[in-house]
């Protein structure tokens, strides 16, 4: 009966801490036209090549948001993935 028990409340824990531990699911609808770059370095060393542009109207999900400290946000949008200056504010956010 103990090991019963035991299993149990280790089971409900596992999942308590795998719905928790996954961030929430967001698509991001650009606003503005920017440019994305394949990595932060790029952002800086060749500002005038980019890897590809996020149209306004395009969907993204967002990978990391460091717009906080840095102001630059890692996503992927339209199956290609890149870094660009800005963050959640030059975008629509939905929870999907």
């Amino acid at each position: 009966m103990k090991i019963l028990f035991s299993t149990s409340i280790l089971a409900i824990v596992g999942l308590c801490l795998h719905a928790f531990s996954r961030p929430p699911q967001v698509r991001w609808t650009a606003q503005r036209k920017m440019h994305a770059y394949a990595d932060r370095e790029a952002m800086f060393q060749r500002p005038n090549t980019p890897t590809f542009i996020i149209a306004p109207g395009d969907a993204c999900l967002p990978i990391a948001d460091y717009t906080k400290d840095y102001l630059y946000t890692e996503a992927i949008c339209n199956g290609m993935r890149g870094w660009f200056e800005g963050g959640a504010s030059d975008f629509v956010v939905e929870r999907i």
